[in-house]
């Protein structure tokens, strides 16, 4: 894939450059690369994911709140590409048995990076 007319962050300038990324990494920046598979970024600025250290996705235990699904979805079209998800959670995740639980559906539903925080109790 490649991102195409994007800006981005160089020392302290802002530049518009090509990306080239195969398996998921950035390979090359440079000003003009071609090839298949292009998304035009139309000089908006190409950044890294966000990380949010305080999320509560309310799964397993609470679905009727947020979801794994919905809450990493959210998560994934706001640029945050990985979470820490709270432990207000049924079962809460204070054993290994219990966040078994909890990774499993994060294995299964999960679109973004998910870091679960266990509980004390």
């Amino acid at each position: 894939m490649i991102l195409k007319n994007g800006l981005i962050a160089i020392n302290d300038d802002v530049v518009k450059k090509d990306i080239l990324i195969e398996n998921g990494i950035i390979v090359k920046i440079d000003d003009e690369i071609n090839g298949e598979d292009i998304i035009d970024c139309k000089g908006n600025l190409v950044i890294p994911g966000a990380i949010d250290v305080h999320v509560h996705l309310r799964e397993p235990g609470y679905t009727h709140k947020e979801t794994i699904e919905t809450g990493t979805m959210a998560s994934a079209k706001g640029g945050v590409t990985t979470i820490m998800s709270m432990p207000n959670l049924n079962p809460t995740p204070d054993c290994y048995e219990n966040l078994k639980v909890q990774l499993d559906l994060i294995n299964e539903k999960s679109l973004v990076n998910i870091y679960p925080y266990g509980s004390v109790t």
